[in-house]
């Protein structure tokens, strides 16, 4: 039985499968690795934790399939930068999609190129994730690094290169690096003469399906795979998931959340958003192109912001997506008027608990009870009168512990006002 073996070097980890021809999954295996950020804005992750995570990964699949592999495919997070010395050594850690630090080089890249003449050659403008800001940002502020780049390469690229020892991208995800020319789908030689960006540091493009390298020999002994088999090109994540869930053709749109949140369109050609809100892409397609529309903070930002644990029944802790009914009350002049909800003696206003409340001691909410005139100043002058607005006041000594209740003889607007003590 044929199996192929795909990989995804995702932001949080990467994780491996192995499908038969028939799409069926009959083995799969993940591992993490951690996000860096040094600095607020910045994020990076160390290029070696990739590798290490993916040869894990695939020697627990290799281990559980019984069939025959006879190829490999690579899927990534796009847009990251991993910088390269002549020995293929990693400079510095890799600088990611969600990275914040490269407004300047943006600037400097719209006002050398134009806005319009960017988003005409690359579908986009200079935005702070793509990979040319980040080539400027190392010249500008680690030109000691700098001076040592030999090979730019993007994150699942970086991963063909430990398998085969190839250079080698797909034009999807050579998309997302703000330096290819999406018409013709090769690498723009305008843009890289005017940032002065050799382009000898950059991989040859390739169409996804194409072969872009071979398994090393002692590369498929570590890893259980036969020597020798195909590396296809790949794709960058959100095209490679669009092929997988069949989004190739014009009237199909897709949305994923994860650690990004992204809308996904097909389109037979290239026509990019003029004020730059979509993203213009290639596609894993052959020819293909697709609109983005994306969030940096989606799927993980709300996984850690949830709160540690469900509600029990009764309990008052709600999440923000809970809808509760407004209890205010608008009066004819504007102003709020007086909420049964809040603290009194025959309404309990739930409180609203974030996260910092929610190791707190919950208290149940007092069942609502019919306003009693005789107890409580239940008219229009009370909402002008905070102090009045609790039935129960604490007295002036809290070490006493004693209470004072307030009563109203008579009408609700007249008769004298009496308190008794307990």
């Amino acid at each position: 039985m044929s199996v192929v073996v795909g990989l995804d070097v995702g932001t949080s980890g990467v994780r491996a499968l192995a499908v038969e021809p028939t799409g069926n999954v009959i083995a799969d295996a993940s591992a993490e690795y951690p996000i860096l950020t040094p600095r607020p804005g910045w994020s990076e992750q160390h290029p070696e934790q990739w590798w290490r995570a993916a040869r894990a990964a695939i020697r627990k699949v290799t281990s559980a399939i019984g069939g025959q592999v006879v190829g490999l495919g690579l899927a990534g997070q796009m847009h990251g930068s991993v910088f390269l010395d002549a020995r293929d050594r990693v400079i510095r850690p890799a600088l990611l999609w969600n990275d914040q630090r490269t407004d300047r080089q943006c600037q400097q890249i719209t006002e050398t190129l134009g806005r319009d003449n960017l988003v005409a050659i690359t579908g986009n403008p200079a935005l702070t994730g793509f990979q040319a800001p980040k080539v400027l940002w190392l010249r500008d502020e680690e030109p000691a690094h700098f001076k040592q780049v030999a090979h730019v390469l993007l994150p699942k690229d970086y991963i063909r290169l430990q398998l085969s020892h190839e250079y080698a991208t797909d034009a999807s995800d050579a998309s997302g690096t703000l330096l290819l020319d999406l018409r013709r789908r090769v690498w723009s030689q305008e843009i890289l003469n005017a940032l002065d960006i050799p382009s000898h540091w950059l991989p040859p493009v390739f169409e996804s399906p194409t072969t872009a390298g071979t398994l090393d020999p002692e590369v498929a002994t570590e890893l259980g795979l036969p020597p020798g088999i195909p590396i296809a090109a790949g794709a960058g994540d959100n095209a490679a998931a669009a092929v997988g869930i069949g989004v190739v053709e014009d009237g199909l749109i897709s949305s994923s959340i994860g650690s990004s949140g992204v809308l996904f369109a097909n389109t037979a050609n290239f026509e990019p958003d003029p004020s730059g809100r979509l993203h213009a892409f290639c596609h894993a397609v052959p020819g293909g192109y697709h609109l983005l529309g994306v969030t940096l903070s989606a799927g993980d930002h709300g996984r850690a912001h949830a709160p540690p644990r469900s509600p029990r029944k009764g309990s008052i802790l709600r999440t923000h997506s809970t809808p509760r009914p407004c209890t205010s009350h608008a009066r004819a002049d504007g102003r709020r008027g007086f909420q049964p909800g809040r603290q009194s003696r025959h309404h309990a206003r739930p409180r609203r608990f974030d996260q910092a409340d929610a190791g707190h001691r919950r208290r149940r909410p007092q069942p609502a009870l019919a306003p009693d005139p005789g107890r409580c100043f239940w008219n229009a002058r009370l909402s002008d009168r905070r102090r009045r607005r609790s039935c129960l006041r604490r007295g002036s000594s809290s070490r006493s512990k004693r209470w004072r209740v307030f009563k109203r003889e008579g009408s609700l607007f007249g008769g004298a006002t009496s308190s008794r003590r307990h």
